[in-house]
């Protein structure tokens, strides 16, 4: 398996295990329909998918990894953003892009999940301290694994 491959495919992993966890918490999955407006329409606690939130800094499309809506929690949804680097690459290069288009084109709050090991020195602090009322977290997969059985979602 080529590295792009194999980057993918741990990414599917990850994105599998937190979205079961989610699902443990209460929360049903959806399909996406691509539509960030829809999710509003249901009443029970939902999780989806690649779903679009907009357009980027660049007036692209945008998609968020997960999104999360609970009536009670984030009335307004929360997008979490999942970057998984095993070994040294260039997903850590694309950080300043991803808190960008947090901060200024995400319609709701967000926490990336960042993992892996692979990235930069230096990286993780560096998006760590971009935390603000838009991007309300930064977690390993341990500790967004905390975080959910802490009950915040």
């Amino acid at each position: 398996m080529n590295q792009g491959k194999q980057a993918n495919f741990t990414g599917r992993m990850l994105e599998n295990q937190i979205i079961s966890r989610i699902k443990e918490s209460g929360y049903t999955e959806v399909k996406s329909d691509k539509s960030f407006i829809n999710i509003n329409f249901f009443e029970d606690n939902i999780v989806t998918r690649h779903c679009y939130i907009g357009k980027s800094v660049y007036e692209t499309n945008l998609f968020t990894d997960i999104l999360l809506f609970n009536k009670e929690k984030f009335p307004n949804k929360l997008a979490i953003e999942i970057k998984w680097q095993q070994i040294s690459g260039s997903v850590d290069e694309k950080y300043p892009y991803l808190v960008l288009n947090i901060k200024e084109k995400f319609p709701c709050p967000a926490i990336i999940i960042l993992d892996g090991g692979g990235y930069k020195k230096g990286s993780k602090d560096w998006v760590k301290k971009q935390v603000d009322n838009k991007l309300i977290g930064v977690f390993s997969i341990s500790e967004f694994l905390i975080w959910v059985n802490k009950n915040n979602i």
